[in-house]
Parts: structure tokens; sequence; C-alpha cells
């Protein structure tokens, strides 16, 4: 659970806070007080982040831009990091793979090479109920891992 304490006026970065739960985030940690940068696609709407324009500061980058990135970070140098980007329209086939490899796989790996230059206390990823695949809902964290699509 967030808390004030932990929070206040801590410079955060959230990858992919244009997002249902990244927005949910992002209006959470304005409430308890954080310094919030929220790194956004940027063809992406930004109506869940609608009233927080003065309270947020927005960079319109593709994760997949590396130098980009290292500016973003380098710029907010976040003490807490929540990584929620990811290319989440990829289907059950594999027609999109290369293109969710670029974004999921290769946007960690730019955001972590970023991350390196700086001193940080922690970065959180997040995962998706697909990776669960035919388990049983509801999906619980010690459920073996059965991934029925490339996402």
């Amino acid at each position: 659970m967030l808390t004030l304490k932990e929070y206040n006026n801590t410079p955060v970065l959230v990858t992919g806070g244009e997002g249902f739960i990244g927005s949910h985030l992002v209006h959470r940690l304005v409430k308890e007080g954080a310094r919030v940068s929220v790194l956004v696609h940027p063809d992406m709407p930004l109506t869940r982040l609608d009233g927080l324009e003065d309270l947020i500061r927005l960079y319109p980058l593709d994760i997949r831009d590396r130098e980009g990135l290292i500016d973003v970070v380098r710029e907010v140098e976040p003490r807490k990091v929540f990584h929620l980007t990811a290319m989440t329209d990829v289907g059950r086939g594999w027609g999109k793979i290369e293109e969710a490899l670029s974004v999921n796989l290769g946007g960690t790996i730019n955001l972590l090479t970023a991350l390196d230059l700086i001193e940080y206390e922690i970065m959180v990823t997040t995962c998706t109920a697909e990776a669960y695949g035919r388990n049983p809902a509801p999906f619980r964290e010690d459920m073996p891992l059965d991934a029925t699509s490339p996402y």
C-alpha cells in the first residue's frame, strides 16, 4: 500500500501512466504528495489523466527511444519507478510478436539501461493475467505460469 510518509515529495517515474492501471497509480501518487513524472506514448489519449496537468510532468516518448529515455531519466532522477508500459493488443496469434518484443522486452531493457545511470531505490514492473493462461481464476502469484498468447 502506498503511504504518505514514503512518497511525499519523492520523485517518481511512471511509464505507461496513460493506461488503465497506470492512470489510477498516477492519481494515487499525486494524492500521496509524490512528484510524479509520467512517460506516455505520443499517440495515446491522455483523458485518464485529465485534471492532473498542473500536478504532473508529462513526457510523450516511445519507450523504444533509448536516448530519449536516458534524457528523461537523467532529468527526472526518480527514486521510485513503476514500469507499466506494454503493447497489450497482441492477441493470441503471432502476427505482432516482433513489435511486442520490441516494446515490451526492448522497452524494459531501455529503461533498465537508463536507470543504470542514476541512483534509484526501486523499480516495480508488472505482469499480465495472460501469463497464467488456463489456470482457474482468480489467479494467484504462486500459480504456475501457463501462457496462452505471445503477450
